[in-house]
């Protein structure tokens, strides 16, 4: 499995890179902070629900990777 591949892949890592790239670049172009750390918070808040997301779905296929092999194995015997 190439876990960089899977790091490109992912929303969550391209919405935390962006929050991260969009509180410098506010932070020193003389945004206020009561402008960019909402967004930074609210970027933050979707790439957890994007995390979330993708490790339920992870989990998902593991327990339907694992049932399969277990049905299996009950036809082998």
């Amino acid at each position: 499995m190439n876990y960089f591949m899977l790091l490109i892949k992912s929303p969550a890592f391209w919405t935390a890179l962006i929050g991260v790239i969009s509180a410098i670049v506010m932070q020193y172009t003389g945004v206020p902070q009561e402008v960019w750390i909402p967004i930074a918070a609210l970027l933050t808040a979707v790439a957890g629900i994007f995390t979330g997301a993708e490790i339920g779905e992870r989990i998902g296929m593991s327990i339907a990777k694992t049932m399969k092999q277990l049905e299996e194995k009950k036809k082998e015997k």
